[in-house]
């Protein structure tokens, strides 16, 4: 039995350190200390096993599958977020239920799988809505806007993009304002429209320092590199490229574009002998 657990006399206190440990964790994962998120939560996850609250559980669950996924461990976040999800769903709460199907959604797109999540997002809005949970709302709109663009839905995307903007704007979420922003920038610079994607990306790199989430202003600053690369300003971009890459607050994907980015211009920069 760990240290952690050794500490609690009764299961009330060890529902207290484990909902302490669960609360440090998430703050551990706002500003990018992933590793220490991990450890904490899987402490925290043990606890919960321990004393068998089920809420706790489907949050554990739920916030550790995400800091796996922030780390390009997708294969495992998917097992931590579903068992997340189906443990929320027992609940008969629609607050964590929407919340872990809303991310477990992000992963599912990471892995390729599109189609099945757009049914589930919209039932996650829908719960969201009647509890009147924004922020719920407000990931659960990301999420189908994210969808609806790999699916070729523009019309669809560009309208849930706009209204998530709106949204988080309205409950002053920085955070996720700038998340989205980053995804707007990168759906731009994929079709060459450079200006608005630089426009935006600097939207996004001002709103995520504001709220101190660096894992949101390391992809912002490797969308802005890559903008450099186009433009020309090769050593710029370099630069740029280098501090994403060796950041420990940077998301696996941002690193797996800052590696692609870098490999071209190091090419590019590497005098013909």
């Amino acid at each position: 039995m760990s240290a952690a657990l050794s500490t609690g006399n009764n299961r009330d206190d060890l529902a207290a350190l484990g909902f302490g440990l669960w609360a440090y964790g998430s703050i551990c994962w706002v500003p990018g200390r992933f590793a220490e998120a991990v450890a904490v939560l899987t402490e925290a996850l043990s606890i919960s096993q321990c004393t068998r609250q089920p809420w706790q559980l489907a949050v554990n669950y739920t916030f550790l599958g995400i800091v796996r996924h922030e780390q390009g461990n997708y294969i495992e976040a998917e097992r931590l977020l579903s068992e997340g999800y189906c443990r929320a769903h027992s609940l008969g709460d629609p607050r964590p239920n929407s919340f872990s199907n809303s991310f477990l959604s992000h992963t599912a797109q990471a892995l390729g799988q599109y189609d099945r999540m757009f049914d589930v997002l919209k039932e996650g809005l829908r719960l969201a809505t009647e509890t009147g949970d924004r922020f719920g709302q407000g990931v659960a709109i990301e999420q189908l806007a994210q969808v609806s663009h790999a699916l070729g839905r523009e019309a669809d995307a560009q309208k849930y993009f706009a209204e998530g903007l709106a949204l988080y704007q309205a409950i002053g979420d920085d955070r996720s304002l700038a998340r989205v922003l980053n995804n707007m920038a990168a759906i731009n610079l994929a079709r060459g429209a450079e200006d608005e994607a630089q426009t935006l990306y600097a939207k996004a790199l001002q709103n995520a320092l504001e709220a101190t989430a660096l894992p949101i202003a390391l992809d912002a600053l490797a969308g802005l590199s890559a903008i450099r690369a186009r433009q020309g300003d090769d050593e710029s971009a370099l630069a740029l490229v280098l501090a994403v890459a060796r950041h420990p607050a940077s998301t696996q994907g941002a690193v797996a574009r800052a590696g692609q980015l870098q490999c071209g211009l190091a090419a590019r920069l590497t005098p013909d002998h």
